[in-house]
């Protein structure tokens, strides 16, 4: 049925063309959002935040945080990058955002519809992977990469609300959500509940337990130069938390992979996890207004062992105590200090610059 709904927009966006009526041009796009959204789009880095994106579920979200979440997409992510799924079982939500030239398809609203979403997204997804192996690639970033002209957006489905949405959905959704960031297909699910009161059977170990905030750092993260100079000012004022995710997120601008922020309570004292040229990373993030001492050396090369990981590293806004920086150069600990978290953000990649420890 979504099937035919999709093709039913196709054929009318292909009868607008011949009829003379054309796309709309980014200019058009940037005069679109701006007029009914007020949204200021920047397209610097078109796309380039939904590399991190995972199937994520929000429980007990306002209505308000969901339309910030959808405008924040609006507005880092063109058509070309991103199309979007919209189903809202209130009917009125999200119906402000029928005409925007980001979604797929009008915004769903009948329950009857629901089903076929999940089958139309689980055979796009079989469709991709053909084209991967037909082009002898691995994921979409490769595919876009080597098919300049003829890419892949990655496909966004926000939910107004999960408990319902689950109701009606028969196809099973573990394989599709195993394989979102090889294809490039997410689902978000907002609820007005609360987790417990959500029956999310298996699927529950794959969806990623997240706020509105949360994803609106992910999703905006440095995408714009004056985002990125705010953050680089600002993170001395970060909580903890936020600070873990900052120092996640300037990894992966240096070309670190795998990059996993880690649970908190039960982390053994690491907060990150990542991999670089074959070598894995256990990190700990200290967001201190003081000089780091050498606990958190003892705690970093402890949770190095505990995650089986190469090397251990402290990373911070601060720098070490003289007692913390003899510790680590005899443990082989790696210090990441105010300098060198300047650099890292400041050139987009890490120079070459001498550890405390004299590597």
């Amino acid at each position: 049925m979504f099937t035919q709904y999709i093709e039913e927009c196709e054929e009318c966006q292909s009868t607008q063309k011949e009829s003379g009526i054309e796309e709309l041009s980014p200019v058009d796009v940037a005069w679109c959002l701006k007029d009914r959204f007020n949204i200021d789009i920047e397209y610097l880095n078109d796309g380039k935040a939904l590399k991190n994106l995972r199937n994520i579920i929000i429980p007990s979200e306002t209505d308000e945080k969901q339309i910030e979440i959808i405008n924040i997409l609006l507005k880092f992510n063109s058509p070309k990058t991103m199309n979007l799924i919209l189903i809202d079982d209130s009917v009125i939500n999200y119906s402000i955002y029928n005409g925007v030239p980001q979604l797929l398809s009008p915004v769903i609203t009948d329950k009857n519809k629901i089903d076929s979403i999940a089958d139309w997204c689980y055979a796009e997804m079989r469709e991709r992977i053909n084209k991967f192996i037909d082009n002898r690639v691995k994921n979409i970033d490769s595919f876009n990469k080597k098919t300049a002209e003829n890419t892949l957006p990655r496909i966004i489905c926000i939910v107004n609300e999960a408990n319902e949405f689950l109701k009606y959905i028969s196809t099973p959704l573990e394989r599709l959500f195993m394989n979102s960031n090889m294809v490039g297909i997410y689902f978000i699910l907002f609820s007005r509940f609360s987790l417990k009161s959500l029956s999310l059977g298996i699927i529950g170990e794959l969806l990623e337990v997240s706020t509105a905030d949360k994803l609106k750092i992910l999703l905006s993260k440095n995408e714009s130069a004056n985002y990125k100079q705010s953050m680089t000012r600002n993170f001395d004022d970060m909580g903890g938390h936020q600070f873990e995710h900052f120092c996640a997120d300037i990894l992966r601008k240096n070309g670190f992979e795998n990059v996993e922020v880690t649970q908190g309570s039960g982390d053994h004292g690491i907060d990150i996890l990542a991999e670089k040229d074959d070598i894995t990373y256990a990190i700990q993030c200290k967001r201190y207004d003081k000089p780091i001492g050498n606990d958190a050396v003892q705690q970093a090369i402890a949770g190095k062992g505990f995650y089986h990981r190469d090397i251990a590293v402290v990373m911070t806004n601060r720098n070490f105590t003289p007692q913390a920086i003899e510790e680590a150069k005899a443990l082989g600990v790696k210090l990441w200090d105010r300098d060198r978290l300047n650099k890292m953000i400041g050139r987009g990649k890490i120079v070459p610059v001498q550890d405390k420890d004299g590597d």
